[in-house]
């Protein structure tokens, strides 16, 4: 019966085939698609090409078998130049997508563009040399390949969106200077990237461009870039250089997060915006300079040096207008909100006074210190969450309000002081500190009962009183 059905599928073809040719357009151009084929030792698979919409090029479309079934083609694939005395200008959207079979392709001097995922996931590929006219390359048009090598050659004009992401074996990229635009993630996953050239002619480099490419050690920025986009060189954690040239004004939000063996930055005076979490979980990290230019949002900016366990020290420029450092700690430039305490600075930190307000994620995720104490200056705290080694919290200050997470998950919390100023803990400021057992308040039994009273801010916790200064009243949830 399959011998039936295959000398059946066999005839219908021939049938087809004649008929195209008898009664067929012709020369004249006026079909929409065409055939070619190549020929194979195992089976014969078919170029498919279609007619542009303007009738004076062909778009290549992809390849099927005898059944007109897609199929890949085997080895190397050649695509010819012209086709019925057209040129080949285009590869045309998810022709080769998927097609596993093909180790390389050669395409001529006319292609000018290659469609989105016109060779997506033909994960035997390993070559890609660019054709002399090639001006575009689609979005993911060899993304999760095996390229080995990839050539890119000047009059290039566009590469979109994750063109080469995950193109795993790549192990050096040129960006020629005729490059204007790059999408998102054009580069993204490239885990064997090892060297990289930008050229002259884009201007920003885009979201997630080089995320995760874990084998990249050092980046030279050229002058013509200015901005870096959210998590541009995330994770990437080989990286250990980075020149930021001088035209660089903007590093996006979690540019270098998690890039795990940078050790030293120094941020040059030409950029003036850091986004949030810049160089978040940068665990090897132990000095920052920031230079004149940055103008810190100290409102909306956070966590940019948050969870680096290794952090001594953050230096600023004396000419910065927004910032300065004492002791190695960043301040705003008045001095009045403490940004963020490196993490591997000292143990018992005191609050200077003066500070007025501890910023969210200052000593979020800090392991080291165990004693933390307040100046009378200090009248808004966050910010102290996931402190793994905190003991002793002296709040003794101006605070009237305890927000929601500001000590939650500090699991050796023993011991909290609360200010006579205090009217309100909120319901989550405390939650998952088991071993909390003191709770000292600065105030009568009375002034608790008449300002506190009620509170939800130590769930799980074992406390179940507080001590005030004539006695002690308990502690009740609402």
């Amino acid at each position: 019966m399959k011998n039936k059905k295959l000398i059946i599928a066999c005839l219908l073809s021939a049938s087809a085939l004649a008929l195209c040719s008898c009664f067929g357009p012709g020369p004249n151009k006026q079909s929409q698609s065409s055939e070619e084929s190549i020929p194979d030792k195992k089976y014969e698979v078919t170029i498919q090409y279609q007619l542009s919409s303007d009738g004076t090029y062909y778009i290549v479309t992809g390849a099927r078998n005898d059944a007109g079934e897609r199929m890949s083609p085997q080895g190397a694939l050649t695509i010819p130049a012209e086709h019925e005395g057209l040129p080949v200008k285009k590869i045309g959207e998810e022709a080769f997508d998927s097609f596993g079979e093909m180790t390389s392709i050669n395409l001529p001097d006319t292609i000018e563009e290659i469609g989105h995922d016109a060779f997506h996931g033909c994960n035997a590929l390993t070559s890609f040399e660019m054709p002399a006219n090639l001006k575009i390359v689609g979005m993911s048009a060899f993304a999760d390949t095996r390229l080995q090598t990839i050539t890119l050659k000047e009059g290039l004009e566009r590469i979109e969106r994750g063109a080469f992401y995950a193109s795993e074996k790549v192990t050096s990229i040129t960006i020629p200077n005729s490059v204007t635009y790059l999408g998102d993630e054009v580069f993204g996953n490239n885990f064997a990237l090892e060297t990289l050239s930008i050229g002259a002619g884009i201007t920003s480099l885009p979201q997630s461009t080089f995320r995760n490419c874990l084998s990249l050690r050092s980046i030279n920025i050229p002058d013509n870039i200015t901005s870096l986009g959210e998590g541009c060189f995330a994770s990437c954690t080989s990286l250990t250089d980075i020149d930021f040239g001088n035209g660089l004004t903007e590093l996006g939000i979690s540019v270098f997060i998690d890039c795990s063996s940078l050790v030293n930055v120094t941020i040059p005076n030409n950029v003036i915006n850091m986004g949030n979490c810049t160089f978040y979980r940068c665990e090897k990290l132990e000095t920052v300079n920031i230079g004149d230019g940055v103008m810190f949002d100290v409102t909306n900016n956070s966590g940019c040096f948050g969870e680096c366990p290794k952090l001594t020290a953050i230096n600023v420029s004396a000419n910065n207008q927004t910032l300065k450092s004492i002791d190695g700690v960043l301040y705003s430039k008045d001095g009045k909100e403490l940004i963020q305490y490196p993490a591997n600075k000292n143990s018992n930190v005191f609050i200077k006074e003066g500070v007025t307000q501890i910023h969210y994620d200052a000593f979020s995720n800090n392991s080291v210190i165990t004693n933390i104490t307040l100046s009378s200056t200090v009248w808004k705290i966050r910010g102290f969450n996931f402190c793994a080694a905190l003991r002793i919290a002296d709040l003794n200050s101006q605070i009237s309000c305890v927000e929601d997470y500001t000590f939650v998950n500090c699991p050796e919390l023993l011991s909290v002081t609360l200010p006579k100023t205090l009217s309100y803990i909120e319901g989550y400021a405390f939650q998952n500190c088991p071993k909390i057992t003191t709770v000292n308040y600065l105030g009568t039994v009375e002034e608790w009962e008449e300002k506190v009273s009620y509170c939800n801010g130590f769930k799980d916790s074992p406390v179940t009183e507080v001590t005030c200064t004539n006695g002690t009243t308990a502690l009740r949830t609402a």
